[in-house]
């Protein structure tokens, strides 16, 4: 049987969308300064990763051709989506959290 919808009330669906920052640190974490976090970003990131021409083949999944595009510092890879800066490179490479990967940059 058919059920009868015209009276039902069609309500808007509001849907709040929040992004989590990866390389998010609570405020009151004071075990590293802004000092090292910035000096860890300033690390390149073509330290870590073979390139030709800002494009390496992509760490986080397995492709024949380059995917992986690197610029001022920054990774993103057209193929499976993944994207961040130095840190999360690290973070994602190394299955480090964020004060370990900090840490590994200042080494």
């Amino acid at each position: 049987k058919e059920q009868d919808t015209s009276s039902i009330q069609k309500e808007p669906i509001h849907r709040k969308v929040e992004y989590e920052i990866f390389t998010y640190r609570p405020k009151d974490d004071k075990t590293i300064s802004e000092s090292e976090i910035i000096r860890a970003r300033q690390t390149p990131i073509t330290n870590f990763i073979e390139h030709k021409r800002f494009f390496a083949l992509c760490p986080f999944h397995n492709e024949k051709s380059p995917s992986f595009y690197l610029k001022n510092n920054f990774f993103y890879c057209f193929g499976c989506g993944e994207k961040g800066d130095v840190i999360d490179f690290i973070m994602k490479t190394k299955n480090y959290i964020f004060i370990q990967a900090i840490k590994y940059l200042n080494g």
